[in-house]
């Protein structure tokens, strides 16, 4: 796939058309139906999405034999048992992931500042507590309907304390997940976190989700609400990348969720009814060892100091490696942004008072759009940057974000020195365009893009089998990246706009 080859500092082509396809031994992709989009396209086309005979793939099943191994992304290990030491279990998923830099990075890269961690974990005043973003993270995901950050969720700790697992195992009480026997600081969370999150994700209601908000800071303060938007926005990128890999979800968090989960409506949660996978080995119900007392003090001691040593290792990759260039304080994050977007881009950027999340939301846009710096592990991008800026509209258009369509017309104007009309007329004839008249790989990858932000449950065996064969695989996974970020972007434009 080839890719601009400009130097750091110039303006990159903005060439559509070329891309090589990519061959891989997979089974040639069936004929796509082709899409047009427009305003007024309708959600019942979500039909040329899904038919009875076709079954529910994934792209961690189709990508099984290029996927990583344990010693090839020994980088990212600190990550892995950091993870654990939140929800319980090491994630399934960074062998995909890994397949491409500019995933894995964005995914490590955003998890602290967007968690607010350190400073959640330890309690630090006037910041949110842990239980309260657990109830963030829980009410986003389930009402996103991604099952694995669902379970996730629901077994999510802290640093200090441990997985929810972990803290049950010493004889701690279940979480309070019940709407019904929430605090009214938890219910306040829980009900803006479900009313900010909606399938089809069509912008509406914004006056009552502001009434919620400034109900919500009355009880939780200003940094608090705002701590719960950026967990709300996370969420959504989290969500995203996972049902569009389709991962499994591990044995550990499956157990316990199914056993001890009960989400309101539904009454019970079911393993599987999403795009990902059950675990073969959650065969059994979870069990409370009783290690409470001071054995289960000192377990929870040892897990500490165990996770320290990788804590510091992943501090320290942030802060030389994948924040490097990024600027510290706010006037420069706010010039840094006005640069790349125009001055009229991300118009809710000025509106965040957290220095940590204005940097998540730079790093990020580094991560997955910007043309003229590399990841920031150094690797070439696989799409150049008007597919990218192309899958973001596409991507815009699906979701009804308006302010994401303009942000990217913007990105388009200022970096390939077009007027802003030339931009969106470009932008609009990538989405209109017939499927046989684009290269493969970006029919594929617009495929993806629209079954993605159309319902996730859309991303069906041919889709899967297309974008696996025409694309590379470090191709499938930056795309995927890409999306997600666009999700936690539209998001982020919603709840600071308020």
């Amino acid at each position: 796939m080839n890719r601009s080859t400009s130097a750091i500092g110039r303006r990159p082509s903005c060439d559509l058309h070329f891309v090589i396809p990519y061959n891989n031994t997979s089974p040639s992709p069936s004929a796509a139906p082709r899409v047009r989009l427009n305003s007024q396209r309708s959600r019942a086309s979500a039909a040329e999405f899904l038919s009875p005979s076709e079954t529910m793939a994934t792209i961690t099943a189709a990508l099984e034999k290029q996927a990583k191994s344990y010693d090839e992304y020994k980088r990212y290990h600190p990550y892995l048992f950091m993870t654990e030491r939140f929800i319980g279990d090491k994630p399934s998923f960074y062998p995909i992931l890994t397949l491409s830099e500019a995933a894995i990075n964005t995914h490590v890269g955003l998890f602290a500042r967007m968690f607010h961690a350190p400073e959640v974990d330890m309690g630090v005043p006037g910041f949110l507590s842990a239980d309260l973003r657990r109830t963030a993270f829980l009410a986003a995901s389930d009402s996103f309907k991604c099952d694995y950050c669902t379970a996730h969720a629901f077994c999510f700790g802290d640093m200090m304390r441990g997985s929810i697992p972990s803290r049950m195992r010493r004889g701690l009480a279940d979480p309070n997940s019940s709407p019904e026997t929430m605090s009214e600081e938890e219910r306040a969370v829980y009900s803006f976190a479900k009313t900010a999150v909606r399938r089809p994700f069509f912008d509406s209601g914004d006056e009552t989700l502001a009434a919620m908000g400034e109900k919500t800071a009355a009880l939780i303060g200003d940094r608090g609400l705002e701590i719960v938007k950026a967990v709300i926005a996370f969420s959504g990128a989290l969500n995203t990348i996972m049902d569009i890999q389709g991962v499994t979800l591990e044995a550990e968090s499956q157990v316990l969720t199914q056993d001890r989960y009960k989400p309101e409506g539904s009454g019970t949660f079911k393993v599987g009814e999403h795009h990902y996978n059950s675990s073969a080995e959650a065969n059994e119900k979870f069990v409370n060892s009783g290690m409470g007392g001071l054995k289960g003090v000192m377990a929870n001691v040892s897990g500490m100091m165990t996770v320290m040593p990788h804590a510091v290792a992943a501090m320290s990759f942030e802060t030389f490696t994948l924040y490097a260039g990024i600027p510290s304080n706010a006037k420069e994050l706010d010039a840094w942004v006005e640069n790349r977007l125009g001055p009229d881009g991300a118009a809710f950027f000025k509106n965040m008072k957290g220095k940590e999340l204005k940097r998540a939301f730079c790093f990020g846009l580094r991560e997955n759009v910007l043309p003229d710096e590399k990841c920031a592990s150094g690797a070439e991008r696989k799409w150049t940057l008007e597919q990218r800026l192309s899958f973001l509209h596409v991507f815009a258009l699906e979701t009804g974000s308006k302010d994401l369509v303009r942000d990217v017309a913007a990105m388009m104007s200022v970096h390939c020195e077009m007027t802003h009309e030339k931009a969106a007329t470009t932008l609009e004839g990538f989405a209109e365009a017939e499927a046989g008249t684009l290269d493969a790989t970006e029919a594929a990858g617009r495929r993806l893009t629209i079954a993605a932000a159309s319902g996730l449950d859309r991303i069906t065996e041919s889709i899967v089998t297309e974008v696996t064969s025409a694309c590379e695989p470090e191709a499938v996974l930056e795309l995927a990246s890409i999306i997600s970020f666009a999700e936690m972007w539209r998001r982020l434009s919603l709840l600071f706009q308020l």
